[in-house]
């Protein structure tokens, strides 16, 4: 009994009261009495045998909330409809993998009650790694909690995270706005874990073309929030100018920073400046050489040994004959 007893105590199972009592008053039986109860061997099955053996296995009974870590299937647990990070990097998952073998989980997931089964909260990542070391169950936190509070924990737990893009921010703005979890920015900037003008940058992308979104979703981690939101005016004045800057960087002919400069200087007219003609003379007094340059609105003297104060007097004394009339 005592066996038992320790088993179903390892699988979580809580017994009926009265029927452990009864099993433990029970006297043992012997085999002969097991042998006489039990039906003879006719060579043909009878039918509840048949119903019996090919039964669906029961589903197991779903935990409930409580603050003490449970072993949950892993079979039972979706993913959430508000997670907007890709999953299944395999490297990372390996790493996680090696990490779990030496160690073990060492931060349980969260887990929410849904119907028939559970919804990652927290840990995803940490589950497909168990999965992958083929582990039926992992230790969780098991939550009751509404579509909010599960979206805001989710999107809180992921914005702690280093390697998070300032894309991968966006997505979860968009996902908390669109389901009117936040109502406002300063809201939005306590869940994304920045502050309201990190919130008014991220907005800032919904201006963006749609190419230029398209390449910010390929290759999130090449574009950063405060550049992108220096562009913003023109996104929608140039937008075909918006993604040929995005694809410079891209292309390392610009970095990221340099952006609103060049659609700056793209976006500006470029006036032709006026052709102006210089007269240039040379005049040498023995070993003197004199260079005189001029146009119509300045004159350049050069010569060594000048004596600027002669000079000065000397422009003054006929500077009538010397202007262009």
């Amino acid at each position: 009994m005592a066996k038992i007893s320790g088993l179903v105590a390892k699988l979580g199972i809580t017994p009926d009261p009265k029927k452990a009592a009864a099993l433990a008053e029970a006297p043992p039986r012997l085999d002969s009495e097991a042998k006489a109860d039990a039906p003879e061997a006719t060579g043909a099955e009878t039918p509840e045998a048949t119903v019996a053996a090919t039964a669906e296995p029961s589903p197991p009974a779903l935990l409930h909330p409580s603050n003490e870590l449970q072993a949950v299937s892993l079979a039972l647990i979706k993913r959430s409809p508000y997670q907007v990070r890709a999953m299944g990097d395999e490297n990372y998952i390996d790493e996680l993998a090696t990490s779990i073998q030496e160690s073990g989980v060492i931060s349980p997931i969260v887990v929410r009650l849904i119907d028939g089964g559970y919804e990652f909260v927290a840990g995803e990542h940490r589950a497909l790694a168990c999965q992958k070391l083929g582990h039926t169950t992992i230790l969780a936190l098991v939550r009751d909690l509404t579509d909010q509070q599960a979206a805001i924990a989710l999107a809180s737990d992921n914005a702690v995270r280093k390697e998070l893009t300032a894309y991968d921010r966006y997505l979860h703005l968009q996902m908390l706005k669109q389901n009117g979890f936040v109502k406002t920015s300063r809201e939005a900037a306590a869940v994304l874990k920045i502050s309201p003008s990190g919130v008014s940058q991220l907005n800032s992308f919904d201006d963006l073309p749609e190419a230029a979104l398209k390449l910010l979703a390929n290759n999130p981690d090449k574009f950063g929030a405060d550049a992108l939101y220096e562009i913003r005016p023109w996104a929608r004045l140039k937008p075909e100018l918006v993604t040929a800057a995005m694809y410079r960087v891209l292309d390392k002919k610009l970095e990221q920073s340099q952006m609103a400069d060049w659609l700056e200087h793209e976006c500006t007219p470029h006036v032709p400046r006026p052709s102006i003609r210089v007269d240039t003379r040379e005049i040498i007094l023995g070993r003197q050489k004199i260079k005189v340059s001029a146009t119509s609105k300045t004159a350049k003297i050069a010569i060594g040994g000048l004596n600027a104060d002669k000079l000065a007097a000397l422009i003054e004394a006929n500077l009538d004959d010397l202007l262009t009339k």
